[in-house]
């Protein structure tokens, strides 16, 4: 991931002017200088119903006080994927944390990332540590949030099946032809 110049100076303006404890920003995911999509934060209204559903914070776009940091006792060493979701989630739920739309981070993608079935499974955590939280949210938002667990956990599990054939040089190329033709058609 790469920070724009002005992320630091924009994000720690923002939380010393809104009295945050962290600040989220928007990022693009990109292959090289084609953007294939950009991607704006939830609302800071938003951003704790949200994070109930989906990882909506990526890591490399907040910035956190070490203070917060501190108090939330860091990232949960035991989760090697998720590990950024549930911190963004204790954090929502402790600390003041405002959303910018702005762009400040650019996000290359990675053709050959090879997760293994602990992705599976570190989701099967993440969701079963949602599932206390949820039982506060009207019956459609808990529908809706229950929903999408378990279709990141099918698409996940697809992608672990699916890693011996589906990465490498040959179907990335692909997938890359693609994603610039739909990026380009917008």
């Amino acid at each position: 991931d790469r920070w724009r110049p002005e992320l630091l100076e924009r994000l720690v303006e923002v939380m010393v002017g809104e009295d945050a404890d962290a600040v989220v920003c928007g990022w693009q995911r990109r292959d090289g200088e084609v953007v294939l999509e950009t991607i704006a934060p939830p609302t800071t209204a938003e951003l704790p119903a949200r994070l109930l559903e989906d990882p909506v914070v990526v890591p490399s776009c907040l910035v956190v006080r070490a203070s917060a940091f501190t108090a939330l006792g860091g990232f949960d060493p035991t989760l090697r994927y998720g590990e950024d979701w549930d911190l963004a989630l204790r954090l929502v739920e402790a600390h003041r944390v405002v959303s910018v739309p702005d762009v400040l981070v650019e996000r290359e993608v990675h053709p050959n990332a090879r997760y293994g079935p602990r992705l599976v499974g570190d989701h099967r955590e993440m969701v079963r540590r949602l599932r206390p939280r949820l039982t506060g949210l009207p019956p459609a938002e808990r529908r809706r949030a229950r929903h999408r667990h378990r279709v990141r956990l099918a698409q996940y599990a697809l992608r672990v099946a699916l890693e011996p054939v589906l990465v490498g040089r040959g179907p990335w190329r692909a997938r890359h032809a693609h994603r610039v033709r739909r990026a380009a058609s917008r």
